[in-house]
């Protein structure tokens, strides 16, 4: 019985924090299509620089908690680092899952301020 409780305790948690999020979300920003975007390509790469770096960082024989915080610091920095990469090379976005580049228009400047 105490293992059903339990159980219901946490799903009722993570629909609280749902319901909470859904009422304070911003809605569309800058930084949600941003963040949107970035999701997939985040995702494929993550696994990789997560196995490179603590490969890397056992050699150094790191107290667990210094060694857990430089992998979390670097695979972000790498992972944000390999987005801005691929979302700004032609040929790479459409191998991480991001629809290609659309031509921006130019406006002309004179033509703006005419209407």
């Amino acid at each position: 019985m105490s293992a059903a409780i339990w159980r219901l305790t946490q799903w009722s948690s993570i629909v609280a924090v749902l319901g909470f999020a859904g009422s304070v979300a911003p809605g569309d920003s800058r930084a949600l299509r941003y963040l949107t975007q970035a999701v997939f390509p985040i995702y494929l790469l993550h696994q990789t620089a997560i196995i490179v770096f603590a490969h890397h960082l056992k050699a150094l024989d790191l107290p667990p908690v210094i060694e857990a915080l430089l992998l979390i610091l670097a695979t972000f920095a790498v992972c944000f680092a390999g987005f801005e990469m691929i979302r700004r090379v032609r040929w790479l976005r459409p191998l991480f899952g991001l629809r290609p580049e659309q031509p921006r228009l130019r406006r002309d400047p004179v033509q703006a301020g005419a209407t």
